[in-house]
């Protein structure tokens, strides 16, 4: 029995040390440089009760708010996922995006082709206080990219 409760605490420890690929993301960021006359994005990351990385974005555009979004990484299915919902465009449809690469200190990258944009949503951190958003829409022919510079508050 003292076998059995060892071996699963072993399990237990090791199966906690795995380190969620966004985790580098958790704070409140905003906009760095937004081109006059637009608004600024701004999100937040945090962990929810679960441990899953859950988060909100918006652009402000003076008093007025542009749009709202909330979004979360989760695992599904030995699978890691961005969720995303708009609801001002989608209703209460979330849209999954797949991991495509394995994550790592400086950057991560979902995709969904069937989504016309962004199909790419791409994170890449500067150092721990910056970061860049990339959202970059494959489909047609002419390929978009929209990027943002954020800054952690």
């Amino acid at each position: 029995m003292k076998f059995i409760f060892c071996l699963f605490s072993l399990l237990l420890l090791f199966s906690c040390g795995e380190k969620h690929p966004c985790a580098w993301l958790e704070g409140t960021w905003r906009q760095k440089n937004p081109e006059s006359g637009s608004g600024v994005l701004h999100e937040k990351w945090e962990y929810d009760a679960h441990g899953v990385l859950t988060g909100i974005g918006y652009e402000v555009n003076g008093a007025d708010t542009n749009w709202f979004e909330k979004f979360q990484v989760v695992l599904k299915n030995n699978e890691w996922l961005y969720q995303v919902n708009v609801p001002s465009q989608h209703g209460k449809l979330v849209l999954d995006f797949k991991i495509q690469t394995g994550g790592n200190e400086d950057s991560i990258v979902f995709s969904n082709p069937n989504n016309d944009f962004p199909s790419e949503i791409v994170y890449v951190k500067v150092n721990e206080n910056e970061n860049r958003i990339y959202l970059i829409s494959t489909m047609g022919s002419q390929p978009m990219q929209s990027m943002y510079e954020m800054i952690r508050l």
